[in-house]
């Protein structure tokens, strides 16, 4: 249990002994007044699931809104040896399932799902064991069966489902042999705001916690208990946004959800209800935009995170060497002639820190999302040198990076 989930559960306990306090002093010599009712009995704290909240008619807005985002399916139960079925696709318009599963098996095999609503799926087996070697992880852009962990075994322990499902403890096994347990698949309402069995019995006396800050979302959005940012084959590796906002300008100035809203999705946030990023850099960030970034800069208008939110992160694949599939959380751009090679460490495990503790994303990263490197790798429009980029980069927001054709 991480120490924000702690601090729920204490809180939690807290209220349930202030709650127990008020109703024997309400029910006082319950024995002597033979109009006395029974007094209900409070419930252990447990975790009764997403779906309380939803049907209670507490929370079912926030509820629907929340069924259609990722975080419920991080790890998903199959029942009955039926494909699980996710709430959105983004060319499809919602209901579609998994694309089958990896050759030589069918869904009795199938135990859960790990991933599934974005980017990748991967298969958990009967007896708690990843599905690993040729063929067996489903890459939803591509379209393909790939490779995952060839000849290394690998069992779906606490370490792994720490951050796919709700009520997670190191203690236990919940398969013969595999350390840990858990209670509900996938990241449910109570793994942020705690286990809702006394809230559920009484909303007004066992109030919910709710922790807004960005530690709580760095509880799983991190890789690297020294929050340096983890980096493999050239990208950031995913769910690695909390380190790098944390070594980025907005760390301690813009938290997770001034920009998010944890219960919306933001990979289907266009055919899905509600708004996963909620703003955009303009209303922190006006005098960059009427400075010219859009009108004068570029023709085409980029938005600000087509240049500061690049893919610099891969979870599944990558189109080419500049552009993976996760858009970065650092936001500043070095402006220098070097290339990605030097936005990491030698060995390429992690992003390099500047002296004020600052990853910073590299011009080709930035740039050729759009723009081609000499060897025509990146985009659609004309082909740039890091020196040509760099020297104009001073200009990006005053309308004089590009005064020549594009």
């Amino acid at each position: 249990m991480s120490i924000a989930q702690g601090s729920r559960v204490k809180a939690s306990l807290w209220l349930h002994l202030i709650g127990l306090v008020t109703i024997l002093l309400a029910a006082g010599c319950s024995d002597d007044d033979p109009t006395a009712q029974d007094v209900p009995e409070i419930p252990e704290l447990a975790y009764v699931g997403s779906a309380t909240c939803g049907t209670s008619g507490c929370h079912q807005a926030v509820y629907e809104t929340f069924v259609e985002s990722g975080h419920p399916y991080k790890f998903t139960l199959v029942q009955n040896g039926e494909a699980p079925v996710y709430p959105w696709d983004a060319e499809n318009g919602g209901g579609i399932a998994v694309a089958g599963t990896p050759a030589g098996t069918d869904w009795d095999d199938i135990l859960g799902v790990i991933g599934g609503f974005g980017w990748k799926a991967r298969f958990v087996t009967a007896d708690g064991q990843v599905m690993t070697g040729a063929g067996v992880q489903w890459n939803f852009e591509t379209e393909q069966w790939v490779a995952y962990n060839t000849g290394t075994p690998t069992a779906y322990q606490y370490s792994c489902f720490k951050c796919h499902t709700t009520g997670a403890t190191p203690e236990g096994e919940w398969k013969p042999g595999v350390p840990g347990s858990f209670v509900f698949g996938g990241i449910q309402c109570e793994e942020c705001h705690g286990p809702g069995a006394q809230h559920a019995f009484d909303p007004e006396l066992f109030v919910m916690p709710i922790d807004r800050s960005s530690e709580a979302c760095g509880d799983c959005h991190t890789r690297d208990a020294a929050r340096r940012i983890a980096a493999k084959n050239g990208f950031v590796q995913h769910h690695e946004q909390y380190d790098e906002w944390l070594h980025s300008p907005h760390s301690g100035r813009v938290a997770c959800i001034d920009c998010h809203d944890p219960h919306a999705s933001v990979i289907f946030d266009e055919v899905a209800l509600g708004d996963g990023v909620k703003v955009d850099c303009t209303s922190c960030h006006p005098a960059a935009y009427a400075a010219g970034q859009a009108e004068n800069s570029h023709i085409a208008g980029p938005d600000c995170v087509d240049c500061h939110m690049p893919q610099t992160g891969r979870s599944a694949v990558s189109s080419n060497n500049y552009n993976g599939d996760i858009s970065s959380h650092l936001l500043s751009i070095r402006t220098d002639a070097v290339s990605k090679t030097e936005m990491f460490t030698a060995d390429g495990s992690f992003v390099v820190l500047d002296e004020q503790g600052q990853g910073k994303v590299t011009l080709d990263f930035a740039c050729y999302g759009c723009h081609k490197d000499p060897g025509g790798v990146g985009g659609s429009f004309s082909i740039k040198t890091l020196e040509e980029l760099a020297a104009k980069a001073a200009g990006i927001h005053d309308g004089t990076f590009f005064t020549a054709k594009r």
